[in-house]
Protein backbone atom coordinates (compact mmCIF):
# COMPACT_ATOMS: atom_id res chain seq x y z
CA UNK A 1 0.00 0.00 0.00
CA UNK A 2 1.61 3.56 -1.22
CA UNK A 3 1.19 6.61 1.18
CA UNK A 4 -0.41 9.25 -0.22
CA UNK A 5 2.10 12.29 -1.23
CA UNK A 6 0.59 14.52 1.07
CA UNK A 7 1.10 12.22 4.16
CA UNK A 8 4.98 11.81 3.01
CA UNK A 9 4.92 15.40 2.90
CA UNK A 10 3.57 15.38 6.41
CA UNK A 11 6.01 13.20 7.70
CA UNK A 12 8.49 14.57 6.12
CA UNK A 13 7.65 17.95 7.63
CA UNK A 14 7.30 16.27 11.31
CA UNK A 15 10.72 14.27 10.69
CA UNK A 16 12.52 17.76 10.19
CA UNK A 17 11.22 19.26 12.90
CA UNK A 18 11.99 16.58 15.42
CA UNK A 19 15.21 16.18 13.80
CA UNK A 20 15.88 19.67 14.10
CA UNK A 21 14.90 20.16 18.06
CA UNK A 22 17.17 16.98 19.27
CA UNK A 23 19.71 18.28 21.79
CA UNK A 24 17.20 21.16 22.50
CA UNK A 25 16.03 21.53 26.31
CA UNK A 26 11.72 21.98 26.00
CA UNK A 27 13.16 25.32 27.19
CA UNK A 28 14.79 26.24 24.84
CA UNK A 29 12.11 25.15 22.31
CA UNK A 30 9.33 27.19 24.55
CA UNK A 31 11.79 30.24 24.52
CA UNK A 32 12.25 30.15 20.78
CA UNK A 33 8.69 29.18 19.74
CA UNK A 34 7.46 32.34 22.22
CA UNK A 35 9.70 34.68 21.03
CA UNK A 36 8.81 33.74 17.54
CA UNK A 37 5.03 34.00 17.93
CA UNK A 38 5.61 37.02 19.87
CA UNK A 39 6.90 38.75 16.88
CA UNK A 40 4.64 37.21 14.38
CA UNK A 41 1.74 40.27 15.82
CA UNK A 42 -0.88 37.90 15.36
CA UNK A 43 -3.20 37.27 18.01
CA UNK A 44 -4.03 34.23 20.24
CA UNK A 45 -7.09 33.48 18.94
CA UNK A 46 -5.11 33.52 15.05
CA UNK A 47 -2.26 31.37 16.23
CA UNK A 48 -4.52 29.04 17.63
CA UNK A 49 -6.73 28.42 14.62
CA UNK A 50 -4.15 28.36 12.18
CA UNK A 51 -1.79 25.85 14.70
CA UNK A 52 -5.07 24.01 14.94
CA UNK A 53 -5.36 23.97 19.24
CA UNK A 54 -7.48 26.00 21.64
CA UNK A 55 -6.87 29.54 22.39
CA UNK A 56 -6.59 28.88 25.89
CA UNK A 57 -3.51 26.59 25.17
CA UNK A 58 -1.73 28.93 23.56
CA UNK A 59 -2.23 31.74 26.78
CA UNK A 60 -1.35 28.48 29.15
CA UNK A 61 1.75 28.02 26.46
CA UNK A 62 3.29 31.63 26.01
CA UNK A 63 2.33 32.46 29.58
CA UNK A 64 4.67 28.93 31.39
CA UNK A 65 7.26 26.72 30.04
CA UNK A 66 5.56 23.31 30.15
CA UNK A 67 7.04 20.09 31.37
CA UNK A 68 6.51 18.36 28.79
CA UNK A 69 5.82 18.17 25.09
CA UNK A 70 2.40 17.45 24.75
CA UNK A 71 0.43 17.47 21.42
CA UNK A 72 -0.14 21.49 21.65
CA UNK A 73 3.25 22.31 22.55
CA UNK A 74 4.56 20.27 19.58
CA UNK A 75 2.03 21.99 17.12
CA UNK A 76 2.76 25.04 18.47
CA UNK A 77 6.47 24.70 17.70
CA UNK A 78 6.16 23.30 14.29
CA UNK A 79 4.06 26.44 13.74
CA UNK A 80 6.36 28.50 14.98
CA UNK A 81 9.12 27.30 13.20
CA UNK A 82 7.07 28.01 9.68
CA UNK A 83 6.72 31.75 10.63
CA UNK A 84 10.15 31.68 11.27
CA UNK A 85 11.20 30.10 7.84
CA UNK A 86 8.38 32.74 6.07
CA UNK A 87 9.61 35.73 7.99
CA UNK A 88 13.43 34.64 7.45
CA UNK A 89 12.03 34.29 3.37
CA UNK A 90 10.60 37.42 3.19
CA UNK A 91 13.78 39.45 4.28
CA UNK A 92 15.66 41.39 2.12
CA UNK A 93 18.75 40.27 1.05
CA UNK A 94 21.91 40.96 2.74
CA UNK A 95 23.65 42.91 -0.45
CA UNK A 96 20.04 44.96 -0.01
CA UNK A 97 21.53 46.20 3.15
CA UNK A 98 24.22 48.78 2.22
CA UNK A 99 25.50 49.09 6.42
CA UNK A 100 25.82 44.99 5.97
CA UNK A 101 28.00 45.20 2.71
CA UNK A 102 29.89 47.69 3.91
CA UNK A 103 31.10 46.18 7.89
CA UNK A 104 31.54 42.81 5.53
CA UNK A 105 33.99 44.53 3.25
CA UNK A 106 35.46 46.52 5.63
CA UNK A 107 37.00 43.63 8.15
CA UNK A 108 36.77 40.36 5.51
CA UNK A 109 40.26 39.42 4.43
CA UNK A 110 38.76 37.70 1.48
CA UNK A 111 39.69 33.89 2.19
CA UNK A 112 37.01 31.51 2.50
CA UNK A 113 37.99 30.48 6.23
CA UNK A 114 37.71 34.27 7.68
CA UNK A 115 34.02 33.89 5.82
CA UNK A 116 33.09 30.80 7.57
CA UNK A 117 34.39 32.77 11.09
CA UNK A 118 32.45 35.77 10.36
CA UNK A 119 29.28 33.61 9.18
CA UNK A 120 29.70 32.17 12.53
CA UNK A 121 30.09 35.80 14.64
CA UNK A 122 26.76 36.70 13.08
CA UNK A 123 24.88 33.52 13.91
CA UNK A 124 26.12 33.87 17.26
CA UNK A 125 24.88 37.78 17.38
CA UNK A 126 21.78 36.36 16.35
CA UNK A 127 20.85 33.69 18.59
CA UNK A 128 21.99 36.36 21.81
CA UNK A 129 19.86 38.87 19.96
CA UNK A 130 16.70 36.34 20.14
CA UNK A 131 17.75 35.12 23.84
CA UNK A 132 17.85 38.95 24.81
CA UNK A 133 14.38 39.29 23.41
CA UNK A 134 12.81 36.65 25.56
Amino acid sequence: MSVPPVSLVFLVFIYSFIIATMGESIKDQWAEMRATLGRSGLTQPAIAQAAGVSQPAVSRLMAKCPKRQGSAFKKLCIYADSQHAYAQATLPLPVENAALVSAIREVWNGTPEHAQALAAMIRAAGVAARIAMV
